[in-house]
């Protein structure tokens, strides 16, 4: 007997194994789907300065003022996560265009990911990391 026709008896046995594997399975082409579908994701600094130069993304800062003041990305645009809904008329020519957003650590310019392209924004990536990523690549910060 070859071991592929006893699979479906080892599957009868082993039932909750397999249908945890499912899940697993479902969720993570739910979480590949969702990236692709949003056009963007999260960028490590490296592939975050060749959407920059080669693409001319829209660098936004979502820190607060003091911490933008202390640091932040060359001609990255200061939009505070805090205040961005009011922001976004002024945004709104970069619809189409990549946008970077980024914090300090990545959680922050996460949300504000979400709410750029609840907005409309198509092309929104986030850095994996944040600026301290950034700063551990030796990347250029501008203060």
């Amino acid at each position: 007997m070859t071991t592929m026709s006893r699979l479906p008896e080892f599957i009868v046995h082993h039932w909750l194994l397999f249908s945890l594997l499912g899940l697993i399975l479902a969720l993570l082409a739910h979480n590949l789907a969702g990236e692709f579908s949003r056009g963007g994701g999260m960028l490590a600094p490296r592939q975050a300065v060749q959407l920059i130069n080669r693409q001319g993304a829209l660098v936004l800062d979502v820190r607060e003022q003091q911490e933008f003041e202390r640091g932040h990305i060359v001609n990255a645009r200061h939009a505070p996560a805090a205040t961005l809904d009011a922001q976004l008329p002024a945004l709104a020519p970069y619809r189409e265009r990549p946008v970077l957003l980024y914090c300090a650590a990545g959680d922050v310019s996460a949300r504000a990911g979400r709410a750029l392209r609840r907005a409309g924004f198509s092309r929104v990536h986030v850095l994996k990391g944040g600026l301290n990523s950034w700063r551990q690549e030796n990347l250029p910060v501008v203060v």
